[in-house]
C-alpha cells in the first residue's frame, strides 16, 4: 500500500475497549506523527467519568441482535432488569476472553440475565459487533476530518499470552467487522509491546525514588512490561537494541507469562468475601440480582473508585492502607436488607445504617489475593531476565500499564517486595507512565506508524510432518514404509524454526516440498510446535498440531510427481505468522490456506 495519512489504534480490552488516531506523514518506514498524543475519545454514552475506554459490554434483545454496547448497554441492563422488563434480553461482558480456550472466569454483571460467555462460537459474533461498531465511530471521526477511509493504517491490539488461532480469529472477525483484511493495513500488535513504545515516546514518574519524571530509555536497555489490565495480566520481558541505523529497537527477551489476574478478579473477591459477609450472605446477594441488580451496580461502582484511590501508608511491615473505605448502601439495596444486617452495618467503627466500612485490613486481604500472584509472576520473570544478564548490565526496570496500575497499593507492594530481595532484584526499579490505562492504546498508534519490535524469541520449535528416506539405524523401525518405490519415515518433524531462535521482524523460512501421492490435488501440510528445540517425530514428548497450511497444487498437475515441488515461505518474525506458497516447476503462485487450531 502507499504510505498512509492516518493511522487508527484500537485496544480491545477485556474491561475496556477504545480507539485513538493522528495524522502522519512521510514515506513508508519513516512515517512521523504529527501529534505527541494521539486524538482519542474519553467520553462515553451511560459513563460520567472521562475514561480512554468504553466497557467492554453488550446488550442483545430477543431476537440476539446488539442493541447497546459499553457503559450504556450495562446500565440499560440493570434498569430493564429491575423493571421486570428484562425477559429475553441478555448482557455479556469480558466475552474476547472466551476466544482463549478455558478462559472465562469471573463476576458475572447484576441481573437474573447476564450471560456467561465460555466458547468461541458464542463469543466470536459479539466481538464482531463490538469492533464494527468502534471501528465505525473512528473512522467517521477520521473522515469528518477530510481523508479516506483507504488511507487509514489500523493497528488492533492483542494478548501476549494469546496463541496463533486466537489471532487469526481476530484478523477474521476484524475483516468481517469492515477492518481491512490486507496485513499491510491491520497491523497486530502485543499489547506489552504497545505499551513499552508509548513508555519509549514518553515520561514516566520512578515509583520510590526522589526522581520525578524521567525517560525509562535514560534507565537501562533492560525492561519488564507488566500490563495489568481489567480482565488480564500480560508480562513480558524486552531489551533496547540499536539498529542498524542506531535507532532504539526492541527486543523481545523472554517467554510471556501473566493470566486472568485483572482488576475485575479484585472486584470478584470484594464481592464474594466482603460484601456477602456485610449484607447478610450468598442467598441475599442472590436476591439482589435479581430484584436490585441497579442498586448493586451502584454499589459496585463505588467500590471501583474507592479501590484504585485507596492511599497507603508504608510501615516496617510493609504498606498498609491508611484509613477505611466507606461506601454508601444505595436505598433500595437498604430496604431489602434484613434487621440483622442493618444493625451489622451500623455496629461497625464509622458505620450506620445506610453506610457500610471496608476496613484496611479487608481491603488489603481483597487485593493481596490478587496481587500477590501478580507479584509473583514478575518476580520470575525478573529473575530470568538477570540469570541472562551480563555483569555490565545496569539494573531492569518494570513498566507498570493498565488501569490496575493506577493503584498506589500494588505499586507500594511491589516496591516493598523487591526491596526486600538481595542484589539484582532488590535494585529494580518502577516506572509508571503519566496515563498507564491509555499506555497500550496510544502505544498501539505509535507502532502503526513504525513497528519498532524488530525481533523476538521463538517460545516452541515449530515445524510439520513429513515423510522423508527412512534412515536405518536412526528412526525407529516401526515408522518404515514404502511408497512409489520409495522407502520412507513416517512422522518425522521438519524443523521450520528451532525454540529460543532470535527472528527479525519479517523473517522467512523457505522450505523445498514435495507431495508424497500422486493423485491428490492438494497437499496438506500439518504444523506443530514442540518444547524442545530438537525433535525428531510430531508424535514426540509435548509436541502438539497447532493448524494445517492447504496448497492447491494447481496447473502442477498435469508435471510428473517428482516436478510438483513446492516452495513455501514462512513469516515467524511478525506478531503473527503467515505462509505463501510457489510451484517451483513452473514459478505459478499457488492458492494458499493456514489455518490454525488450538494445540491439543
Amino acid at each position: 500500500m502507499t504510505a498512509p495519512k492516518v493511522v487508527a489504534a484500537i485496544d480491545f480490552g477485556t474491561y475496556g475497549t477504545g480507539y485513538a488516531w493522528t495524522e502522519v506523514e512521510g514515506e513508508e518506514g519513516s512515517l512521523r506523527a504529527h501529534r505527541s498524543e494521539p486524538i482519542y475519545r474519553d467520553r462515553w454514552p451511560g459513563s460520567d467519568s472521562p475514561y480512554p475506554k468504553d466497557l467492554s459490554a453488550v446488550l442483545l434483545n430477543q431476537g440476539g441482535q446488539v442493541i447497546a454496547w459499553g457503559h450504556q448497554a450495562k446500565r440499560e441492563w440493570a434498569r430493564l432488569s429491575q423493571d421486570g422488563g428484562g425477559a429475553g434480553y441478555t448482557y455479556a461482558a469480558g466475552f474476547k476472553m472466551a476466544l482463549k480456550a478455558d478462559a472465562y472466569h469471573g463476576l458475572g454483571a447484576p441481573g437474573t440475565g447476564s450471560a456467561r460467555i465460555d466458547s468461541v462460537a458464542q463469543a466470536y459474533p459479539l466481538v464482531v459487533s463490538y469492533l464494527r461498531r468502534v471501528s465505525e465511530m473512528a473512522r467517521q471521526e477520521i473522515t469528518e476530518s477530510s481523508y479516506l477511509d483507504s488511507q487509514i493504517r489500523w493497528c488492533l491490539t492483542v494478548p501476549a499470552i494469546w496463541d496463533e488461532p486466537e489471532k487469526q480469529l481476530m484478523r477474521k472477525a476484524a475483516a468481517e467487522a469492515g477492518l481491512p483484511a490486507d496485513r499491510d493495513r491491520l497491523l497486530l500488535a502485543l499489547e506489552p509491546e504497545a505499551a513499552a513504545v508509548y513508555c519509549r515516546h514518553h515520561l514516566a514518574r520512578l515509583v520510590g525514588s526522589d526522581a520525578s519524571e524521567r525517560d525509562h530509555a535514560e534507565l537501562g536497555t533492560r525492561f519488564l512490561v507488566a500490563d495489568c489490565g481489567g480482565g488480564t495480566v500480560d508480562i513480558t520481558a524486552f531489551q533496547l537494541v540499536p539498529d542498524s541505523y542506531g535507532e532504539l529497537r526492541l527486543l523481545e527477551s523472554g517467554k510471556v507469562s501473566g493470566g486472568k489476574l485483572g482488576s475485575e478478579y479484585i472486584n470478584e473477591e470484594f464481592f464474594r468475601h466482603v460484601l456477602a459477609a456485610r449484607l447478610g450472605g450468598p442467598e441475599l446477594l442472590e436476591r439482589l440480582r435479581r430484584e436490585s441488580p441497579y442498586g448493586l451496580l451502584e454499589l459496585m461502582d463505588r467500590w471501583e473508585s474507592a479501590k484504585v484511590t485507596a492511599q497507603v501508608t508504608l510501615t516496617s511491615n510493609g504498606p498498609v492502607i491508611e484509613r477505611p473505605i466507606y461506601l454508601s448502601v444505595p436505598g433500595e439495596i437498604h430496604d431489602l436488607l434484613p434487621d440483622s444486617a442493618v444493625s451489622a452495618l451500623a455496629a461497625q467503627p464509622g458505620g450506620s445504617r445506610h453506610r457500610m466500612v471496608v476496613t484496611p485490613q479487608e481491603a488489603a486481604q481483597v487485593f493481596d489475593r490478587v496481587i500477590d500472584s501478580i507479584i509473583e509472576e514478575i518476580l520470575t520473570q525478573l529473575t530470568d531476565m538477570n540469570a541472562q544478564a551480563r555483569p555490565q548490565d545496569p539494573p531492569a526496570t518494570i513498566l507498570l500499564v493498565g488501569g490496575l496500575s493506577g493503584s498506589e497499593y500494588l505499586r507500594a507492594r511491589l516496591r516493598y517486595i523487591l526491596d526486600a530481595q538481595p542484589a539484582p532484584l532488590g535494585l529494580t526499579r518502577i516506572l509508571v507512565p503519566a496515563n498507564p490505562a491509555a499506555a497500550v492504546l496510544f502505544g498501539a498508534v505509535r507502532y502503526a506508524c513504525d513497528p519498532p519490535v524488530r525481533s523476538r524469541l521463538a517460545p516452541y520449535t515449530y515445524g510439520c510432518k513429513f515423510f522423508p528416506p527412512f534412515e536405518p539405524g536412526i528412526d525407529e523401525p516401526g515408522r518404515r514404509f514404502t511408497e512409489d518405490g520409495v522407502t520412507r519415515c513416517r512422522n518425522r518433524f521438519k524443523i521450520f524454526v528451532a525454540k529460543g531462535t532470535k527472528l527479525e521482524a519479517g523473517h522467512q523460512v523457505t522450505e523445498g516440498m514435495t507431495p508424497v501421492y500422486a493423485d491428490r490435488q492438494q497437499m496438506e501440510l500439518i504444523f506443530y510446535r514442540s518444547p524442545e528445540r530438537e525433535p525428531r517425530y510430531i508424535d514426540g514428548p509435548g509436541a502438539q498440531v497447532i493448524g494445517t497450511l492447504t496448497i492447491a497444487l494447481g496447473a502442477a498437475l498435469q508435471l510428473p510427481l517428482a516436478e510438483r515441488e513446492v516452495q513455501v515461505q514462512l513469516s515467524f518474525g511478525d506478531t503473527d505468522i503467515s505462509a505463501v506458497a510457489v510451484n517451483l516447476r513452473t514459478g505459478e503462485r499457488l492458492e494458499t490456506v493456514l489455518r490454525f487450531t488450538r494445540p491439543d
